[in-house]
């Protein structure tokens, strides 16, 4: 499935930092890497666990939003 990248951003740009800059990170916006949970966990200096939990939570968010527009 290939999305809009401009409604995928406009979506993205409604979340608080964290969780945008956990979405980026994680599908490669932000520096054309995709970076692994642990890279995340890491960065933002909380577990793996919670970077998955997190993540999962976010791509819901972010996939329900695109499905809308």
């Amino acid at each position: 499935m290939a999305f809009d990248k401009e409604r995928l951003l406009k979506i993205i740009d409604k979340l608080d930092n964290k969780d945008s800059y956990m979405f980026r990170l994680r599908n490669g916006l932000i520096d054309s890497k995709v970076h692994t949970l642990t890279e995340i966990a890491l960065v933002l200096n909380i577990s793996q666990e919670k970077a998955c939990k997190e993540l999962r939570r976010i791509e819901r968010y972010v996939l329900s939003e695109y499905r809308k527009n």
